[in-house]
Parts: C-alpha cells; sequence; structure tokens
C-alpha cells in the first residue's frame, strides 16, 4: 500500500487536541498529525501510528481562519497523497506514503474546523 518510506525526525510545532498536532521534518515540511493507533506490541510492534498531511503555511492558514475543514483537507491534499508516520519502540520514525485515496475513511475527522487548544 505504501507509495514509498522514508526515516524523519518530526519536531513538534503545535498541539490543537490529543489527537491532532502540527509537526515539521527536518527539510521543513508542515504535517497534520491524526493519531490513530498507539501500541501494538503484538502485531507490527509501533509505538504510535498517525495520518499525516503534508500541508504548505498558505492551507494551514486556511485551517485556521475555518475556511477548510479537517476531512476536505485530509481527502483533498495539495500534494495528492498522505502518509502514515510510525513511532517505532526504538526511538525512530518513519513516514509510510501513499495516495489519498488509498486511506480507510474510518481514519478521517468528521468535517470539523481546526481549533488551538487554549493554553
Amino acid at each position: 500500500m505504501a507509495v514509498r518510506e522514508t526515516e524523519a525526525s518530526l519536531a513538534a510545532v503545535d498541539v490543537y487536541s490529543d489527537f491532532l498536532r502540527l509537526v515539521r521534518d527536518g527539510a521543513g515540511q508542515l504535517y497534520l498529525l491524526l493519531f490513530c493507533d498507539g501500541p501494538d506490541p503484538d502485531d507490527e510492534g509501533y509505538e504510535r501510528l498517525e495520518l499525516a498531511l503534508p500541508l504548505s503555511a498558505e492551507r494551514l492558514q486556511a485551517l485556521e481562519r475555518g475556511e477548510l475543514d479537517l476531512r476536505t483537507a485530509y481527502l483533498e491534499p495539495e500534494q495528492g497523497e498522505l502518509a502514515m508516520a510510525v513511532a517505532w519502540p526504538d526511538g525512530r520514525e518513519s513516514l509510510n506514503f501513499l495516495p489519498a485515496d488509498e486511506v480507510f475513511f474510518q481514519h478521517l475527522p468528521g468535517r470539523v474546523l481546526l481549533k488551538r487548544r487554549p493554553l
């Protein structure tokens, strides 16, 4: 299912909720990560699995201004692909990129607006 896999180092930028956070990779690309599953020692062995939406600063601003809902953003990514962000027990992180139309709908958020968590 994955088109390509790459090692990643994801640094936190912002947290919107317990299930949604904004990160930046080493190359400066922003990703909106939606929590899907966590620790799975019996299956794949990962610590955390998140659906990663690559997005530009402009697209992030449209989400934050309420001009775009989360479900639409994930269904219609700018680059035509999403990634599964995987955190492994040894500290490694990887991004497994796949076409947006191969994402299971149960992983997608509803048509809700992005709101920052109050400090």
